[in-house]
């Protein structure tokens, strides 16, 4: 075997640590909610009553997002779903509540708010655990 062979046989994938995963997942999710809200804005903004369009595709690319964010960072890791899941709800849960201070001032309904949210983590959560499933069964045969 010569040592190209021998060098890519051993080497190893790097995983990023958790905190970077969580942070590179962040900043792609809010990113990619930025375009996707400008995009949904353009869409409804095309008819002639856009209001009827800007809350639901508001709320449906949130909850996108947050499903995104959960299964990125656990993809990302390629372990640890949950707790993935867990951490990214949590950091973009975190990130909706200082938006509605920065913006709205905190004015809101509060149980609206409180199952917004609720709905947000849970969907990261579940982002995670399905980024984080390893494929069963698909194991290379290798011929000795």
């Amino acid at each position: 075997m010569n040592s190209t062979k021998l060098a890519l046989r051993q080497k190893k994938v790097t995983v990023p640590s958790l905190g970077k995963a969580l942070l590179r997942s962040l900043i792609l999710t809010l990113g990619m909610m930025l375009l996707l809200l400008l995009a949904g804005a353009s869409v409804a903004y095309a008819d002639e009553n856009p209001t009827a369009y800007i809350l639901p595709l508001s709320y449906g690319i949130s909850l996108f997002s947050a499903f995104f964010c959960g299964f990125i960072c656990a993809r990302m890791r390629k372990r640890q779903g949950l707790f993935c899941g867990l951490l990214s709800g949590g950091g973009i849960v975190l990130l909706f509540v200082i938006g509605l201070f920065v913006f709205a001032g905190g004015e809101a309904d509060a149980l609206s708010l409180l199952l917004f949210y609720t709905i947000l983590f849970l969907l990261a959560v579940f982002g995670g655990i399905i980024g984080g499933m390893q494929k069963v069964g698909s194991k290379k045969h290798r011929r000795r």
